[in-house]
Order: C-alpha cells, then structure tokens, then sequence
C-alpha cells in the first residue's frame, strides 16, 4: 500500500517538505518494484537512488536546523547516520539478492546476476525489510522527529534555505 503525503506531514519549510514527497515517491517506486517478479528487477536501481537521495535531504536539513539553531541538532543527526546506514544494508541485500543495477553493466553490457531462485520467495524476502523500515521511517521519523522541527521553522518563511 502505497505511502500518500498528508498535510500532517508538513514542517513548515517547503524544501524538506518538497524532499519528504520525493522520498515518499521512491519508497512508493521500490514498492511497485517488490509487488511483481517482472519489476523486480528495476529495484536495485530504485533502491540506489533512494539511499543518493536521502543523504542528500538529510545534509540539506541539518543545514536548515544549524541556521535555526535548533537545540536537537545532534540527535537528530545520529539518527540520520543510523537510518542511512540501515539503508546502505539493505541496499547491500538487494544487490546480494538480485544482482547490481542494470547501469551497472560491464563493457558487453552484460549485469552480473546472483544464482537463479524463485523469484517470489525472494521478493518475500525484500519486501518484509524494504517496507518495514520505509514504514518505520515515515512514522518514527518523519511524523516524530522531523515535526520537532515545527516550532524553530515557524519563525522564518516556508522558503527559508
């Protein structure tokens, strides 16, 4: 079940906003990918640009909470480093499980692939971990932490950078 942006989720300025709606985006594209054999194999891919993606809203963030001298700075920064580190290990289970990119090709453009399985008994497989930490993310983390934010945004525009 796809994740949908609500207004609860807002923080107050719209470039961590507009991040949280692409991250939801990518959370919902690896979605699609684990829910058919036949698209699994855009995951790796998917996964890739969520994990680039999130390291970057994450600095960009930090930045914003460093100019609003937010007092939580620090926690909320392991936090980031934990999650981005979950992601990385799971990226590394996804390319274990299906094999790199198709950007990864060699100079034949052939993409190493891991020994042939059933490929439902491994989309199981991912799909337990890859949507319980995408849950947890959007719960623990953007609909708790990041709504700390709330009251240190208030005091400047939405387009504050």
């Amino acid at each position: 079940m796809p994740v949908v942006w609500r207004s609860r989720m807002t923080t107050g300025n719209d470039l961590i906003d507009q991040d949280h709606k692409y991250l939801l985006a990518l959370f919902n594209s690896i979605e699609l990918a684990l829910s058919k054999p036949e698209l699994m194999r855009y995951l790796p891919t998917f996964f890739r640009q969520l994990v680039d993606y999130t390291a970057d809203h994450f600095s960009r963030e930090e930045q914003i909470q460093l100019k609003v001298n937010y007092p939580n700075y620090l926690p909320h920064k392991r936090q980031h480093l934990e999650i981005i580190e979950r992601l990385e290990t799971l990226h590394a289970r996804v390319i274990e499980e299906l094999g790199p990119s198709p950007e990864d090709a060699d100079q034949d453009g052939e993409v190493p692939r891991p020994t042939a399985e059933d490929p439902e008994v491994v989309r199981k497989r991912l799909e337990s971990e890859v949507l319980a930490l995408a849950r947890e993310w959007v719960i623990n983390h953007v609909l708790k932490s990041d709504m700390d934010l709330l009251p240190y945004l208030k005091a400047y525009p939405r387009n504050f950078t």
